[in-house]
């Protein structure tokens, strides 16, 4: 679904995990309004499973936005695409398809949300705390979180590419550090942004790129919006419980 510009050369590196950010720029490391993170945390201290989820699907349906600016919580100064970051070769198509959608966290179809893929993350993030609780991040058996590091005024930040279930479940268990698959790139970096291809060929202002590298920085997580609009469920398969009334139309 992303891509990253001339992510050749990678490093096994022991990583801390409140350096990390998921694409929607959330911070991991239980700073709070981590969607993923918040899930299992709750998890962690035994709150109640329906209440768990039916807050989960609140904000699914609460952050489901149209355009970058938006769905990172920052200005720019046009409308772009979202997840077509500046420092890609191609640009990056918005999901708008509710049947594709390999990242729920990151979905933005204005046609709805499938079922199946809200419970199908329920048994995801579930699936990674059990595991990770039990010891089990075996990443030389089962694979790295895979990361991508980025450089604002000579601080690191480190983009999560692959594994955002784990590493909340780390994270939720108490984890500090582990180890990645750090992707490097000598261009992903403010002072080397006249070498990025939105710049260079799709028209993309210095400002803007600038922008959305250092939002992947900042200290604090926003509060995440939340929705009621439970119409903007697709029943293709029955809910998983998450206690609230809502007419059924599987």
């Amino acid at each position: 679904m992303f891509m990253f510009m001339n992510c050749q050369k990678s490093t096994i590196e022991n990583i801390s995990i409140k350096d990390c950010r998921h694409f929607r720029g959330y911070r991991y490391g239980l700073f709070s309004n981590n969607l993923y993170e918040d899930y299992l945390y709750d998890l962690k201290n035994n709150c109640d499973i329906n209440e768990i989820r039916l807050k989960f699907i609140r904000r699914i349906l609460g952050t489901r936005t149209t355009h970058f600016a938006e769905t990172l919580g920052i200005n720019l100064t046009k409308n772009y695409a979202n997840w077509d970051y500046p420092w890609n070769a191609l640009k990056t198509t918005s999901m708008f398809s509710p049947s594709k959608n390999p990242d729920i966290v990151c979905h933005a179809s204005q046609n709805g949300v499938l079922v199946s893929h809200i419970n199908r993350e329920f048994k995801w993030l579930e699936d990674a705390y059990l595991s990770i609780g039990n010891n089990n991040y075996l990443p030389k058996l089962y694979g790295y979180i895979t990361v991508l590091r980025l450089k604002f005024n000579n601080r690191y930040s480190f983009l999560v590419l692959d594994g955002n279930h784990r590493i909340s479940a780390l994270a939720a268990s108490g984890e500090t550090h582990c180890l990645m698959n750090v992707f490097s790139n000598f261009s992903l970096n403010n002072k080397l942004w006249y070498l990025w291809f939105g710049l260079l060929f799709r028209g993309y202002a210095k400002i803007d790129a600038q922008a959305i590298l250092s939002r992947y920085f900042w200290e604090n997580n926003p509060v995440i919006n939340e929705s009621n609009d439970f119409s903007l469920l697709i029943y293709d398969e029955p809910l998983l419980n998450a206690n609230f009334s809502h007419e059924k139309n599987y």
